[in-house]
């Protein structure tokens, strides 16, 4: 089975359901795609969102601990602080940078099981997911 490393942050954000990759929105899509081993669509990503995030949670259970819950928590009200609002990635950055000491920088991350992630047609996942759209695909 192929792994690859993820950066802490990458992790953190889909386990605690905060965004802290040093990559934004692209370290957080880099690893739900390689988990579910598929390019997904915007749409698409808080199922496999839900289906990865608890694997997650078994590889790195030293992840997930009332610890790491609580400086998130904490990282949340620094970020409602007015120095927070002024400068967010650098108050993120020096906070990962602190728990990458303790914990580690990256992580071998392990893929979905197969068959634990069953991907659909990103048009037709839309059309049941927000028929208030009405969405009308034109080419598919």
């Amino acid at each position: 089975m192929k792994t690859k490393k993820f950066y802490l942050g990458d992790i953190l954000s889909v386990m605690k359901n905060c965004l802290v990759s040093p990559s934004g929105l692209q370290g957080y899509y880099d690893l739900i795609n390689f988990m579910v081993g598929a390019k997904l669509f915007n749409n698409q990503f808080s199922k496999a969102h839900e289906v990865c995030s608890p694997y997650l949670k078994k590889q790195f259970p030293q992840l997930d601990t009332p610890e790491i819950d609580f400086t998130v928590g904490e990282l949340r009200e620094m970020l409602k602080t007015p120095s927070g609002r002024a400068e967010p990635k650098k108050l993120v950055m020096g906070w990962l940078a602190k728990l990458s000491a303790k914990y580690g920088e990256t992580f071998e991350v392990i893929p979905l099981p197969e068959g634990i992630y069953q991907q659909r047609d990103p048009v037709e996942e839309l059309q049941e997911d927000a028929p208030h759209l009405g969405i009308i695909p034109v080419i598919h």
